[in-house]
């Protein structure tokens, strides 16, 4: 599964991605089968449901459950990286520590983190009616189009004319409001938005804790890459081990 996801996050463009492997499909069909046995109030149960009513198709049902599982993964972990590697890389891991339970800090640079470095850049959509755009480029209805959210988050017109923030080119975890578009829009928004937010947020105040002194290595390489979601490929950070390991036994506590 991670290794699928892997190729997934990093492929160029949806229409260059590879069928999975059968035994993925096979182990799908394995979770739908065993829920039904033993059913639950879950976004897995509301999918089966409406396969079983018919209202989707067994392709739909593995899309989806494919898709779920890939956006509570990849996109989030993506998520999770940027958030320590665009912080050590504007040399902001200090005032991070400072403001390690402001909870006013925490949002604006997690949203900013979000806007700045979006890890799903772009999605295909469908124009359901025909459209003429501002540039007077004309899409016909039923045209598949692909909506870049990476380049939304730095229009101006969804984020700039802000007299509380700097130029959306501009990493600025200050920016309020903060009109980003990366869990998508209306009918489209992400199901999975507040849990993103929340999984990051307690990752960064865990390690920043329990990782004494994290500090982001400039001597060494920092690598990023362009796919389906953007991510970094390699980062590096050091620590205080000893202090960390002084810490141990309170992070075992709060882990059991």
């Amino acid at each position: 599964m991670r290794d699928q996801l892997e190729e997934f996050a990093r492929t160029p463009a949806f229409d260059q991605i590879k069928k999975e492997p059968q035994e993925i499909e096979d182990y799908f069909w394995e979770v739908i089968y065993e829920r039904e046995k033993n059913p639950k109030d879950e976004l897995l149960d509301v999918l089966i449901s409406a396969w079983r009513n018919k209202q989707i198709t067994d392709l739909e049902l593995l899309g989806y459950i494919w898709g779920t599982f890939s956006a509570g993964t990849d996109t989030t972990g993506v998520n999770i990286v940027n958030t320590f590697s665009l912080l050590g890389e504007f040399h902001l891991l200090d005032e991070a520590r400072a403001n390690i339970n402001n909870n006013d800090w925490l949002q604006k640079a997690g949203e900013e983190v979000l806007r700045f470095g979006t890890p799903f850049v772009a999605g295909p959509s469908l124009a359901v009616t025909d459209v003429e755009l501002a540039s007077g480029l004309k899409i016909p209805a039923k045209t598949q189009v692909r909506v870049w959210f990476c380049a939304a988050n730095r229009d101006k017109k969804v984020n700039g004319n802000n007299a509380h923030a700097a130029d959306p080119n501009v990493f600025d975890i200050t920016r309020w409001p903060n009109h980003h578009m990366s869990f998508g829009l209306g009918a489209h928004y992400c199901l999975g938005a507040q849990l993103a937010r929340l999984e990051t947020r307690i990752l960064l105040q865990m390690a920043l804790k329990y990782l004494p002194d994290l500090t982001f290595d400039e001597s060494k390489p920092f690598e990023r890459y362009a796919g389906l979601v953007d991510g970094v490929k390699q980062a590096h950070f050091s620590f205080d081990q000893q202090k960390a390991e002084q810490l141990l036994p309170e992070l075992q506590m709060v882990g059991s």
